[in-house]
């Protein structure tokens, strides 16, 4: 049987009805449904009427705000209107293997991983930027510090230095370099090397002898 009735300012429209319950002096309205229907609340007269589509696979809400409540607490756990939308619980919980995407900026002071988890941030497909007026910071107190690319990995500091500050700094790869004088010259096996620059900026190594070795004449300035 169908039901379309009035009891104060309470609607159901197109719905079988178990149960209306008003709790006087108070905001609630209790209703159970056997179907989809839909359903109007207006608790004030003057106040702007609420619409709830209720269906079997979806429920959906057409009014100015709308929020949620702790029963215990009566502390606003979540809230959605035109322009913000409002989480006031401790902790936001994502379970989706996907993970959570925004389509725009997330404005956070504070991002954190689960105790024993790792925290990934990825663009698969565009850049990653991270940008602050006072700085950015990145640090690993009691593990390594990683930073991996397939092409250059670019260090640039407009007005300042770039400050290498460790007991070992460790340059692995780097060319060997000759010049036009040593083809074809018989040369010892040499395990001392001096480092050199090219005057793009280049790195090499090249034999240390009792003078310096470094030449812009190099292969590998040549060549760079």
């Amino acid at each position: 049987m169908c039901h379309c009735c009035c009891v104060g300012v309470l609607w159901l429209i197109f719905g079988w009805v178990f149960g209306v319950e008003f709790l006087h002096g108070y905001d609630v309205v209790a209703v159970e449904l056997s179907y989809s229907c839909a359903l109007v609340v207006c608790l004030e007269l003057s106040a702007t009427v609420e619409l709830w589509d209720c269906g079997p696979q979806a429920v959906e809400v057409h009014t100015q705000r709308f929020e949620v409540w702790s029963h215990d607490t009566r502390r606003l756990l979540f809230s959605a209107e035109d322009d913000e939308v409002q989480i006031g619980t401790e902790k936001l919980r994502v379970t989706g293997v996907e993970g959570a995407v925004f389509q725009h900026s997330v404005e956070t002071p504070h991002i954190r991983a689960e105790p024993s988890h790792d925290l990934r941030l990825e663009s698969p497909t565009r850049t990653l930027t991270m940008e602050a007026p006072r700085g950015v910071e990145i640090s690993a107190d009691a593990g390594d510090l990683r930073a991996t690319c397939r092409k250059d990995l670019q260090l640039e500091s407009t007005e300042g230095e770039i400050f290498l500050n460790a007991h070992v700094i460790r340059l692995g790869s780097l060319p060997i370099g000759t010049t036009a004088a040593a083809h074809g010259s018989t040369v010892p096996k040499q395990t001392v090397y001096e480092l050199c620059a090219c005057p793009n900026g280049r790195l090499y190594l090249s034999p240390a002898e009792l003078e310096s070795t470094c030449q812009a004449t190099s292969n590998v300035c040549l060549w760079s």
